[in-house]
């Protein structure tokens, strides 16, 4: 099992699935044909709000998993800047995000 940390990106390709625990989580996500990306604000505020040009406040961890990785890295960090699933769900349905 691997562990994905709050700013990793892993992509899995190949016949077998990666197992991927998310550090200060419970969660793992087996992760076949691709991509996962973490983004968080736990250890350092290096994400800013484009609305208001400061960084994001508090702690929060996302992780986006889609087939591709640029998509992966770009939802981790627009669900670290909204704090919202629903509006990014469903816009791309295909990826499976989570807030912490």
């Amino acid at each position: 099992m691997a562990v994905a940390n709050y700013f990793d990106s892993i992509v899995a390709f190949g016949p077998d699935a990666w197992s991927i625990a998310i550090a200060g989580t419970t969660l793992t996500i087996p992760l076949k044909n691709s991509a996962l990306s973490v983004s968080g604000t736990l250890d350092r505020a290096h994400v800013y709000d484009p609305s208001t040009g400061k960084p994001i406040e508090g702690a929060r961890l996302t992780v986006a998993q889609t087939d591709s990785a640029t998509e992966a890295e770009a939802l981790s960090t627009a669900l670290l800047v909204t704090g919202e699933i629903a509006p990014i769900a469903a816009q791309f349905p295909r990826a499976s995000l989570w807030l912490f």
